[in-house]
């Protein structure tokens, strides 16, 4: 079993590496396609919207269905939903393309933590969930290098490779994740009717999950747009900054992450981080006019975002009962699906009037976060 989880750790890795490889070229693929800047954040966002709209429908089927069954099917949806997006010269097929891969990919993301939640012990729970997204986001930093490396040689190779990668995958993980986990006696509920009463730190992890999904959503999807459109970097270089920030992150999930997940006093280091991120952010906005310091400060600020996923996870895990867990991730992507969407559509709106604009979302969103850590500690 052990082995197994390490191996299907390094699969969530791949689909990880998988999912970013198309990210670095989109910009430039929608400006040889003569799409509008606007279209980039409402085609984030249409993935993100069908991400929301299917979590509690995943969540719901992980109670009935054997979980190789949704991982295969999970993965082969996405892989059609991505040669789509390869093929989508038009608006429609391209805002189908988001749908279909935001419909499936949610199955996936919540189906993998609830899976290693199911069997992995009690003590191991927090280091596995950090482990899951950790993999995951170090894969998509070095996806984001690969994807920018092969759109100079074409720019249509990532998205190619991508479709072919969760094709594989999803025969990989049907055969190997262990069927024999028993969650046929777990409760399921009706799919918006979640029959669970949340107690006030779920409420307080559901609301730190959307603050920092703006904030992060905002930055990540328009300081790629800022670079290549503002800064008119390529898209290898674009690339190689991913690159930089998941070698970073390996390092950072691995020692601060865990030391934040095993403290007694878990929302006191969660301040403290997201007071470091605030400032960070406040000096990140003011130096928009020396590019050197701004790219080194959005660099920064990426490696630290890597944080809050696996430890917002473990917590809504660590205070929900085992018969409620996958109801409460379902819940909790959905509320990251749309904090996902308001960022992404907001900041791409708000480009159009100020390309720094989207950074100071960033900002009064973490601050936001803040506030609602503070008010943690007071009660």
């Amino acid at each position: 079993m052990k082995n197994s989880k390490k191996f299907i750790l390094f699969v969530y890795g791949i689909l990880g590496l998988a999912a970013n490889l198309a990210h670095p070229i989109t910009p430039t693929l929608f400006n040889i396609r003569g799409f509008e800047s606007t279209l980039f954040g409402l085609a984030f966002s249409m993935m993100s919207l069908f991400n929301f709209l299917f979590s509690f429908f995943w969540a719901k089927k992980l109670n009935k269905i054997k979980i190789n069954l949704i991982f295969i099917v999970c993965c082969m949806g996405y892989a059609f939903g991505q040669f789509l997006f390869l093929i989508g010269n038009n608006v429609y097929v391209m805002l189908l393309s988001r749908a279909i891969s935001g419909m499936f990919i949610a199955g996936v993301f919540i189906g993998m933590p609830y899976y290693f939640a199911l069997i992995s012990d009690e003590n191991e729970k927090s280091s596995y969930i950090t482990k899951l997204s950790t993999f995951f986001t170090v894969g998509g930093t070095v996806g984001y290098f690969f994807g920018g490396f092969l759109g100079g040689i074409n720019i249509y190779l990532p998205v190619a490779l991508q479709s072919l990668i969760y094709f594989v995958a999803a025969f990989i993980l049907f055969f190997i994740v262990d069927v024999k986990v028993n969650n046929d006696k777990l409760v399921t509920k009706k799919l918006f009717d979640l029959g669970i009463k949340l107690n006030r730190i779920q409420i307080s992890v559901m609301l730190l999950t959307f603050c920092l999904f703006v904030s992060s959503t905002s930055l990540t999807q328009m300081f790629a747009y800022y670079l290549i459109n503002v800064l008119n970097v390529t898209p290898t270089i674009n690339g190689l900054i991913k690159g930089i920030v998941g070698i970073l992150s390996i390092a950072i999930n691995f020692s601060f992450t865990l030391k934040i997940q095993n403290s007694k006093n878990i929302f006191k280091w969660i301040k403290f981080y997201i007071l470091i991120l605030f400032i960070m952010y406040l000096l990140f906005i003011n130096v928009s006019n020396i590019n050197m310091l701004f790219i080194v400060l959005g660099i920064l600020i990426m490696v630290i975002d890597t944080i809050h996923l696996p430890i917002l996870q473990s917590t809504c895990i660590k205070n929900t009962i085992k018969e409620e867990q996958s109801i409460a991730l379902g819940l909790q992507n959905s509320v990251r699906s749309i904090a996902m969407i308001f960022g992404a559509i907001l900041s791409s709106y708000l480009f159009a009037f100020n390309n720094i604009f989207p950074f100071l979302i960033s900002t009064i969103f973490v601050g936001l976060g803040l506030f609602v850590v503070v008010n943690i500690k007071r009660n």
